[in-house]
């Protein structure tokens, strides 16, 4: 039979155990072992308790104006559950937008705030932030598309829907996923809602920056990227990864030549028809016909912007715009383009 005493201790250390249980469930800390847990439970417990003591003096003033029931064993016992449900739920919402840690490592020792210019300078209260780890920090607090670099130098861009909360288990699942080529070509995976890839195939990570993020000319990002694109092609083999999923796409193609469409051909020295075809509110999607026979769907026309003298095929994001004449302006939040010359293109293609 348990005694007694074991019977008081659990009724004791339970407001802890269950501010414990509610913290965990809701964060992405990990659970700690059996004692570091029974360690925990008597700091949170002391916590609930020094709380619950605060509500019964409350309460007994409020007594001496209007008396509702005796302040007993089991009513303190009632209030130091619902005390320690609150403070769980608190304490995790805190862990989840680090507040308390943000607010903590740009104040001075005096808790004012710091200059700007003076962040990272001199003494502060924590450099630490309250996630588990700087791969979930990471992924907490960009909200961008991500490019996943796999084993295999295999590339794979696409919007994060949910990710592991450490690198060493779990999986990424991943919407309007695209196979990335060594010329950075993307291969949409149109038959795909979503990809859940293993953690442990992951290698590194990209975020990709929104175009208003951008602080460098275009210029010189697409003289950088072709640098990269062609030290990929040395080293990478992506090409060969992925060429069952383009041939996915070329059947695909095969089997939508028997719906109706209305082709525009193009002159490679003049954009006129892309123009005219381009200025069309509302069309369907269309696919461009490059002069190599590769072909580039384009599902959301609204993205596809004639500038420069090149067809720029975007996602689709918000605050974009377009004008009557075919050239558009960049969407705010486009996050990837990839850029077809006009010298290259064959046909447009328009369902």
């Amino acid at each position: 039979m348990i005694s007694t005493e074991v019977v008081d201790l659990v009724n004791a250390l339970l407001p802890g155990f269950l501010a414990a249980w509610i913290f965990y469930g809701l964060t992405a800390h990990p659970r700690k072992d059996a004692f570091e847990r029974t360690v925990q439970a008597p700091i949170f417990t002391a916590i609930v308790h020094g709380f619950t003591i605060l509500l019964r003096e409350v309460f007994l003033l409020l007594g001496r104006v209007a008396s509702l029931a005796t302040w007993t064993s089991d009513v303190n016992f009632v209030w130091s559950l619902l005390v320690a449900t609150v403070f769980g739920f608190v304490v995790a919402g805190f862990t989840n937008n680090n507040t308390l840690h943000c607010f903590l490592w740009n104040r001075r020792w005096n808790l004012t705030r710091r200059p700007a210019d003076g962040l990272g300078k001199g003494w502060v209260w924590t450099k630490r932030t309250a996630f588990p780890g700087e791969w979930y920090s990471a992924l907490h607090q960009e909200d961008h598309y991500l490019v996943l670099h796999l084993k295999g130098n295999r590339r794979l861009y696409g919007w994060a829907e949910e990710w592991p909360d450490q690198a060493e288990f779990g999986h990424f699942v991943i919407t309007e996923p695209e196979w990335l080529l060594d010329d950075n070509q993307s291969v949409p995976v149109d038959r795909v809602a979503r990809l859940v890839i293993p953690a442990t195939e992951v290698e590194a990570l990209e975020f990709v920056k929104n175009v208003d993020e951008l602080s460098v000319d275009s210029a010189i990002i697409a003289q950088r990227e072709r640098l990269l694109i062609s030290l990929h092609q040395e080293k990478g083999n992506n090409g060969e990864q992925v060429s069952a999923a383009v041939a996915e796409s070329k059947q695909s193609q095969l089997r939508d030549g028997s719906e109706k469409r209305a082709t525009v051909s193009t002159d490679r020295s003049e954009a006129s028809s892309i123009k005219e075809l381009l200025a069309r509110r509302p069309f369907s999607p269309f696919r461009v016909i490059l002069s190599s026979g590769d072909s580039y769907e384009v599902r959301h026309p609204e993205f596809a912007l004639l500038l420069k003298g090149g067809l720029y095929i975007g996602l689709p994001a918000e605050g974009g715009t377009s004008g009557g004449n075919g050239e558009a302006n960049v969407p705010e939040r486009a996050v990837f383009c990839s850029a077809l010359h006009l010298a290259g293109v064959e046909q447009l293609v328009g369902k």
